[in-house]
C-alpha cells in the first residue's frame, strides 16, 4: 500500500491523481484498517525502521488505519494516514498494567505508541453541498426576518387555533400591525391614508381591494353596532393568508433560488437533494409559524412555483 503526502484542507483545492494526473473533488473517503506501516513523521510514503540491539524491528511511527478514496478517471485506489500511532516514552514511575504489555524498549527506554486521529485530507463532494445548503438557508432565514412571522403567526394562532382572540380582536390587530409595517418600510407619516400605505407595499391589486374592505368592516365595527358575520371572517382570513404570501415572496424572490450556482462537480443526484432540502427547510420554516389549514396546497406549493424552485 502507498500512503500519499497529505495536503492542507483548502477550500478550492483538488485532488490530483499521482497516476493520470487527473484533478478533482473527492466523492469520498472511507475508513479502513490496514496493517501496520511504517512512516516518517511527515506522513510521507517511505518507509523507515530501526532494527534494535535485541533484533526487535520497531518503527518510528506505525500507520494503522487510512483515507481511501478513487480517482474517477483512471479508478486508482489512494490512501492517506487516518491514524499514527506516534512513540512516547513511558514514565519510570509509571506502575504496572496490562496497557504495559504494548511498550518496548529502545536504548535503555520504555516506549509505547499513543495513537492520534487525522481529519480528511481533502473536502469530500458532500462537504461542499452541505456547505452551500447551509449557506442558502442563512439567506433565507435573513431575508425573512424582516416579516416579522413570529408576529403574524402569533396573532393568527390566538384566533383561530387558541381561541383567545374574537374575530374583532383580530381584525383591530390586523390592521394596525399592517399599518407599523407600512410605516417601517419607507417614510410614511402616521396620519397618510391608508390606501396610500398599502400601496407602498406593491401588494396585488386584488389584495389592495381586499384590506381596503376590511378597513371600512373594521370602522363600522367601531362607529356602529355592526357585527362581524361569518362571511366578513372568511374574508378576513383569506386577506391575512394572502398578505402573509406576498411579503414572503417579496422578501424572498431577489435571492433568484431557482438560479443558484452549482459547482462544476454538481450532478444531477446533487441537484435533486439540493432543491428537497430547500424546499423542506422553507416549508418547515413556515409551517412552524404560519399553521394555515391547506397549508401545503394552498400556499407552499403555489409560493415555490411562484419562485422557480423545482417542486421534483
Amino acid at each position: 500500500m502507498t500512503l500519499l503526502p497529505r495536503k492542507a484542507n483548502n477550500d478550492s483545492e483538488k485532488l490530483k491523481c499521482p497516476v493520470c494526473g487527473f484533478k478533482f473533488i473527492p466523492k469520498f473517503f472511507h475508513l479502513e484498517k490496514v496493517d501496520y506501516e511504517l512512516a516518517y513523521p511527515d506522513h510521507n510514503s517511505k518507509l523507515l525502521s530501526i532494527r534494535q540491539a535485541n533484533g526487535d524491528i520497531k518503527p518510528l511511527n506505525i500507520i494503522r488505519r487510512s483515507w481511501n478514496t478513487i480517482c474517477p478517471k483512471c479508478s486508482y485506489i489512494m490512501k492517506f494516514a487516518a491514524e499514527i500511532g506516534k512513540k512516547e516514552v513511558v514514565s519510570e514511575s509509571s506502575s504496572f498494567s496490562l496497557v504495559h504489555r504494548k511498550e518496548f524498549k529502545e536504548n535503555g527506554k520504555s516506549y509505547k505508541y499513543k495513537f492520534y486521529t487525522i481529519e480528511k485530507p481533502f473536502k469530500e463532494h458532500t462537504e461542499y453541498n452541505r456547505e452551500l445548503i447551509e449557506k442558502i438557508q442563512a439567506q433565507v432565514l435573513e431575508a425573512l426576518e424582516g416579516v416579522d412571522l413570529n408576529l403574524w403567526g402569533t396573532m393568527y394562532k390566538a384566533w383561530r387555533r387558541e381561541g383567545r382572540y374574537d374575530s374583532f380582536k383580530f381584525l383591530i390587530r390586523f390592521i394596525s400591525n399592517l399599518e407599523k409595517y407600512s410605516e417601517s418600510k419607507g417614510e410614511l407619516e402616521e396620519d397618510q391614508e391608508f390606501v396610500a400605505k398599502l400601496q407602498f407595499l406593491n401588494l396585488s391589486e386584488d389584495l389592495i381591494r381586499m384590506i381596503t374592505d376590511i378597513n371600512l368592516i373594521k370602522n363600522k365595527t367601531i362607529d356602529s353596532n355592526y357585527d362581524l358575520d361569518k362571511s366578513d371572517e372568511t374574508l378576513i382570513e383569506f386577506a391575512f393568508i394572502r398578505l402573509l404570501y406576498e411579503l414572503v415572496y417579496q422578501h424572498l424572490k431577489p435571492l433568484n433560488l431557482n438560479a443558484i450556482k452549482f459547482n462544476e462537480n454538481f450532478d444531477e443526484i446533487d441537484r435533486i437533494q439540493f432543491f428537497t432540502a430547500l424546499r423542506n427547510f422553507i416549508y418547515n420554516y413556515l409551517y412552524a409559524y404560519l399553521v394555515f389549514d391547506e397549508f401545503s396546497d394552498e400556499f407552499i406549493v403555489p409560493l415555490l412555483e411562484q419562485l422557480k424552485i423545482p417542486l421534483k
